[in-house]
């Protein structure tokens, strides 16, 4: 069983000499978890849900850092989507990434230009955006992605 633990709960790295290397995503810190968890570089307000410390422990993904006042917001524009398209169709056909791109261009734009709302669904563009980048993030998790992006053809007929 693993140790990994986010550095971001210890009051630092370990010594240098240890020589351990982070084992959380992105970290820049030298520090690593896989060692036996030192109970004493948890804040105490931590110390004292052993729930909390069991789920850093198992390497389970810290949700209580999500933006939950969009999510209700996330859930109409995918519902709208969900009419014009039928319900994570994403995942039954294959989708263009450019497709997406274009989309989440077409709402930033609006956005950037004063529009705040897409006037078909009523809704934020910015939660449009959030709603494309999750299909494409979705459809390559699943392998049903096309990534076309950046490609390049020539009609000459030579």
């Amino acid at each position: 069983m693993s140790n990994k633990m986010p550095c971001s709960i210890s009051d630092g790295p370990p010594e240098p000499e240890e020589n351990w290397e982070c084992q959380t995503d992105g970290c820049m810190c030298s520090c690593d978890f896989t060692q036996p968890l030192d109970e004493g570089k948890i804040d105490p307000a931590m110390r004292e849900n052993p729930k909390l410390i069991r789920a850093m422990k198992d390497g389970k993904a810290p949700l209580e850092y999500l933006v939950l006042s969009v999510l209700e917001g996330d859930a109409r524009v995918h519902k709208s989507g969900a009419d014009k398209y039928g319900i994570r169709n994403w995942l039954i056909d294959r989708i263009k990434a450019s497709t997406y791109i274009a989309a989440i261009l077409r709402h930033l734009i609006a956005w950037a230009l004063g529009q705040d709302l897409d006037p078909d669904s009523g809704e934020s563009h910015l939660l449009h955006i959030r709603a494309c980048c999750a299909i494409l993030l979705d459809s390559a998790d699943h392998g049903t992605l096309t990534d076309d992006r950046l490609l390049s053809e020539s009609k000459d007929q030579e």
